[in-house]
């Protein structure tokens, strides 16, 4: 099905402004993923069947391993292509806990991401995604100055007076996907609705995203036939004065990839803030990937770095011809 030119610039000119609009203060920010290619409608809901059949993920990640209490995330990921929806759905679950669980979140998004030829061989996507969020805070496992003695350490109580509230609101999302057979490019933008927790200065902010990628592949005519292939990519992130710039390459030889990343960040100068390691390999169904970042920045090398595991299945299913859509390859191990 083709959609008309005007409807699509009208779509893209949208989402553009969006990303070009500045971005007020706030004082909150998202969970950042340093494996792109386990977690890509963590990055845009326009991924949503990228592949024809489902795909099933299990992501951790610890955060300044060498800090106490540091940060633990753990994602849990469903997504699929329907020929009876013509797109692709989705759903991700986050549980990032801070601080020794002083501070926790849990986000639930859903996404649908409707696909449709521009013309013969570009596709695009469209995606709209809805969220759920609940923020929780507890004040039980803090050390407050008045709790120390001098001579025996913390031994009174706490005086202080903390509401163990939750905080849990609606969020919405939005984002597009160029594809062609080895070749993706997409924006996305989150938090449209900018939820207020108590006044402006604590807004939720808007977050912007850029994600473009090519595979060079050895065997051009057929993919599943290439001795090893050549990925380069590029993800750029925006939230209030916060940019990070992260590019990079997978190298892809059958069964097995090995990934080299490098992380800028440009407030408020422009830094290198971590090198990136990543090795993936499949068994059977089963992808496993590693990454460990690499802090190069002086003011986080103390933190050890950050780990991350992933764990994809990807099933198998009865595919049938859909002249709408194809595949995006690219992230094919």
């Amino acid at each position: 099905m083709l959609i008309s030119t005007h409807y699509f610039m009208n779509y893209f000119i949208t989402i553009l402004i969006l990303f070009l609009l500045n971005i007020s203060s706030t004082k909150s920010q998202d969970v950042y993923f340093s494996q792109f290619k386990t977690n890509l409608i963590n990055n845009n809901p326009a991924f949503a069947g990228y592949q024809k059949c489902a795909v099933v993920s299990f992501h951790y990640r610890n955060e300044q391993i060498g800090i106490n209490n540091g940060f633990n995330t753990v994602q849990t990921s469903y997504n699929q292509y329907l020929n009876s929806l013509h797109g692709g759905i989705g759903l991700n679950i986050i549980s990032d806990q801070q601080g020794g669980n002083t501070f926790n979140s849990t986000y639930v998004n859903a996404m649908y991401s409707f696909h449709f030829k521009f013309n013969k061989r570009t596709k695009i996507a469209l995606a709209f995604e809805s969220s759920y969020y609940q923020n929780s805070f507890n004040a039980e496992n803090l050390v407050f100055s008045n709790m120390i003695d001098n001579l025996s350490g913390v031994i009174f109580p706490s005086t202080e007076n903390f509401t163990n509230k939750d905080v849990k609101f609606v969020d919405f999302s939005t984002g597009i996907l160029f594809y062609k057979k080895k070749i993706f490019a997409g924006i996305s933008v989150n938090h449209l609705t900018q939820f207020y927790l108590q006044n402006e200065q604590y807004k939720l902010p808007l977050k912007y995203s850029l994600q473009a990628g090519y595979r060079f592949s050895f065997d051009p005519n057929d993919t599943r036939k290439e001795k090893f292939a050549i990925m380069p990519n590029i993800i750029y992130l925006q939230q209030q004065n916060y940019q990070f710039l992260t590019f990079g390459f997978y190298f892809i030889k059958k069964k097995y990839s090995f990934g080299l990343w490098l992380k800028q960040s440009f407030y408020p100068y422009i830094t290198n803030d971590a090198i990136i390691f990543s090795l993936n390999f499949k068994i059977k169904a089963m992808q496993i990937t590693y990454s460990y970042e690499i802090p190069s920045n002086r003011l986080l090398i103390s933190s050890l770095g950050n780990n991350e595991i992933s764990l994809q299945f990807n099933f198998k299913c009865k595919e049938k011809r859909d002249n709408n859509t194809i595949s995006c390859p690219a992230y094919e191990l």
